[in-house]
């Protein structure tokens, strides 16, 4: 059984670490806690409440998280990969027919080794076809 971390508080006592929520694992994906703060012009301990769930992330906080670092508000939502790079190449292939949805279409049927190899050269299509 894993142990839970332990900090004290600025009173001196024992609290326990919180971990992220789901949209916290995926905000914190992004960027480090100041980065984000930046971002959202809030302080990195407000931003670190709100990954945690201690403050309520509102609608227009990822509103802003979404528009700063180019990912769509579904990235947030999902059960997809974490990695925000990944997600972006994903949401280019799914956006429209052509040859990359047709390789997506295609690399369904392949093992996992050659789905990752794949991917690889997927990610580099689509990012050049993206101008980046």
């Amino acid at each position: 059984m894993a142990k839970k971390k332990v900090r004290l508080n600025a009173c001196g006592k024992l609290r326990r670490h919180r971990p992220y929520t789901s949209y916290g694992k995926r905000i914190a994906a992004l960027g480090t806690q100041a980065e984000i703060a930046e971002a959202m012009g809030l302080s990195q301990q407000t931003v670190s409440s709100k990954l945690r769930g201690r403050s309520e992330t509102t609608l227009p906080d990822l509103e802003k998280i979404a528009r700063h670092y180019s990912v769509p508000m579904t990235y947030f939502f999902e059960d997809g990969p974490c990695d925000p790079e990944l997600y972006r190449v994903e949401e280019i292939i799914r956006s429209g027919p052509g040859p990359l949805s047709d390789l997506a279409e295609s690399a369904c049927s392949l093992s996992s080794r050659d789905h990752e190899a794949l991917l690889a050269v997927a990610k580099g299509m689509a990012l050049k076809s993206a101008g980046r």
